[in-house]
Order: structure tokens, then sequence, then C-alpha cells
């Protein structure tokens, strides 16, 4: 028995894909075509063939600026930092004062502080002083070396500010008044005296960089263009100060002499300049 012929397989001719578009769903290459016709992609894009493969195509839209393939040139730009220092005569005194109380109870020491303290508020209330405010006030339990409990200590501190010149009379009389303890003095200016000089100084900080930037522009045979950047430091404002930390005693007690002198007032700039 003789096998049938089997005709060959006619060859078909090779589909040619549109140029730029893989085998794609019909519905997915009309939706690019759009994008594309439109200028409304930007990028590259990842279109999926067979077995999960992507191929990847950058599109520009038209009319955009390209990467230019030379180095962006980096700013030039110099960082300098001036002080200004302005110095002003001291003309107050801040003091602090504190009454000590002991008792054999709580009740008993913290009338006791109380009183004594209502005392030395009403005294400094009639002098010439500025900000007068109660700073702490405190009640604790007293120990001996065996740690039985044999009584309480009251403490509070007050604190104002008086012109230099009454700052002896005042440390004195709030001693005969009831205060127990000179906790510290300062000697500073006056609030309305270290706002201008702050001012002053901030202005000779601000001259001090633009001096440096054009010291070291000038070597360099460079000038200074404008000012890109600025940071003001906050400097804290000293003062000098005076501890007393002893119990004192108000009968047969010397006028306390307190003497002045000058405050420095610092500021900080730094700039950040094109060149």
């Amino acid at each position: 028995m003789t096998n049938p012929t089997i005709p060959s397989p006619i060859a078909q001719p090779a589909t040619r894909q549109p140029l730029g578009l893989p085998s794609l769903p019909r519905s997915l290459r009309t939706g690019l075509r759009q994008l594309l016709g439109k200028g409304l992609m930007v990028g590259a894009i990842a279109l999926p063939l067979s077995q999960g493969s992507f191929v990847s195509a950058a599109i520009a839209r038209p009319g955009l600026p390209q990467p230019s393939a030379q180095a962006t040139v980096q700013e030039r730009v110099i960082s300098v930092q001036g002080q200004g220092a302005v110095a002003i005569p001291v003309t107050h005194t801040q003091i602090v004062v504190g009454i000590e109380v002991q008792g054999r109870s709580a009740s008993e020491t913290q009338s006791q502080l109380a009183a004594q303290a209502n005392g030395l508020v009403d005294w400094l209330e009639g002098q010439d002083i500025e900000d007068l405010q109660t700073q702490s006030i405190n009640l604790s339990p007293r120990y001996d070396r065996n740690s039985v409990l044999t009584g309480y200590v009251g403490r509070t501190t007050l604190t104002f500010r008086t012109p230099l010149e009454q700052s002896g009379s005042l440390i004195d009389g709030s001693v005969r008044n009831g205060a127990t303890r000179i906790n510290n003095i300062t000697l500073t200016a006056s609030p309305e005296a270290i706002r201008e000089a702050h001012k002053k100084a901030l202005e000779l900080a601000a001259q001090s960089a633009q001096g440096e930037a054009d010291t070291v522009l000038a070597a360099l045979g460079l000038t200074r263009k404008e000012v890109i950047g600025i940071q003001v430091q906050g400097s804290a404002v000293p003062q000098t100060a005076l501890t007393r930390g002893a119990m004192l005693e108000a009968a047969a007690a010397p006028p306390t002499p307190v003497v002045g002198g000058e405050q420095t007032i610092n500021a900080f700039v730094r700039l950040q300049i094109r060149y």
C-alpha cells in the first residue's frame, strides 16, 4: 500500500512590522501613535514583548531643550565671616538676694519664710528698682548625720535691677530688711543701650566680612560681585558677675561698694559672595 503524497507547504512571505513599534495589540498601537502624534510623551517607555521581555525606546517631545554634553560650570562663591564688637559703659546692676529660714515643722517654716519675704518685698517696692521678681521658693526637710528628721529649711530668692550708683545701698538695705544671702550681682548696661550697641556691632561685622572677601579676591586678581547669602549668628551678651554666697550679717557692716566698668557687645555675620 502506497502512502498518499503530502503536498509541500507553500512558503509564506514574512510579515513586516511597522518601524519602531514591536508586535502589540491593536488598541495599544493605536493609543501609542496618538500620543506620539501629539508630542505628549517625554523620556523612556518600555514595551512588552513575548515571554516577559521588554524593549525600551527614548521619546523626546519636540521643542524641549536637550541636555548639553558639556559639563555645567559650578558657580564661584566665597564664604567669609566678620565680627563686630562695641564696648558700652555699665550703668545698672542685676541683684539676686535670698532668704533662708529654719523651723521644726513644715508649716512653721513656711509661715516664717512668707513673713520674712513679704517684709523684704514691701521694702524693695518702695525703692528705685526695676523688674522685681520672685525667682524661686523651696521647702525641704533637714536631717542629722543619723538620717533623723530634725526640721525643715525654707528658701526663696528675689531678683531686681537698679542703677549702678544705688546698688551698694540696696544690697545693705535688703540685708537689713530680711535677706540672708546675696546670691549674685551682675553688672550690665541698660536694655536700650544693649540693643543699640548690638545694631552697631552687626553693622561692623557685615563690613568686616566684606573687607575680608575683598582682600582675598584682590590678592587673586578677582573682584566681588553680589552677596547671595547672609547668616547672622547670635551671641550671648557678656556680663560681669560678682557672686557672694555666704550669709550676711546686717549689724555693723560697712557700706558695700559696687564699681562699674565696660560691657562688650559682640555680633557675627557670615556672607556668601559671588565673584
